[in-house]
């Protein structure tokens, strides 16, 4: 494991892609290893951990940290007023 990184993800690899210009590898998470002080109730805390990520084509990194909605459940409540008509 790599020194200094708050959490380390051990993965097995599940899937590869190819693509016209790269490789896309998708992983399975098989283990999860961190220090107590990057956890909150247990689980991996962004904002602790001070993450980022790389997105692509734009080649930014990007901050991780600050919540935008619940998975799953923000979709639920658009799509169910889209069904019942009403609008933004």
């Amino acid at each position: 494991m790599i020194k200094r990184c708050p959490i380390t993800v051990e993965c097995k690899l599940a899937h590869t892609v190819e693509l016209p210009t790269n490789t896309f590898f998708i992983g399975e998470i098989i283990n999860l290893y961190s220090e107590e002080r990057y956890l909150t109730e247990g689980m991996p805390d962004a904002k602790k951990t001070n993450s980022f990520i790389l997105t692509m084509p734009d080649n930014h990194y990007r901050v991780l940290g600050e919540s935008v909605g619940k998975a799953w459940s923000a979709g639920k409540v658009l799509k169910d007023r889209i069904e019942k008509g009403e609008s933004s």
